[in-house]
């Protein structure tokens, strides 16, 4: 598998991340309030079709033996989305507070999260993108 440097405009983004490994500055979290009468495993499956689709989105990085960040598409990235059933009041804490979290960017997990919860009311489609996949 043939792995490449990163471009300049993302290698200050990484050498940052890996300095403060605890910052969620380079995260992109998105909120998507749905109908509850939509399907949320129809949205699970086609955001998966998206994924596969998009290499982008599968982008994985490491250092090289010479201790150069390298990136490349995972040709077969293990891509989770669960759906969680919660309350309204537990999905709101749990939107403002629980999912944006940190990347690893050398852990091998996937740069993006994906999740999807159920309340009594509506879908929430949460969405967290590092920087480097979507503005690299």
């Amino acid at each position: 598998m043939k792995k490449y440097p990163l471009f300049p405009s993302q290698l200050g983004v990484f050498l940052e991340c890996l300095t403060y490994p605890d910052t969620t500055q380079y995260n992109l979290p998105y909120h998507v309030k749905i109908d509850l009468c939509e399907d949320a495993d129809a949205l699970v499956d086609a955001w998966k079709r998206l994924i596969c689709a998009t290499p982008t989105l599968r982008i994985r990085f490491e250092m090289d033996g010479e201790g150069n960040p390298r990136q490349w598409p995972e040709e077969d990235m293990p891509i989770d989305i669960p759906v969680k059933d919660m309350r309204e009041a537990e999905a709101a804490d749990y939107v403002q507070g629980g999912f944006v979290r940190p990347f690893d960017l050398l852990s091998g997990e996937p740069l993006f999260r994906i999740e999807i919860i159920k309340t009594e009311t509506q879908i929430n489609l949460l969405m967290d993108f590092h920087h480097l996949l979507v503005k690299g």
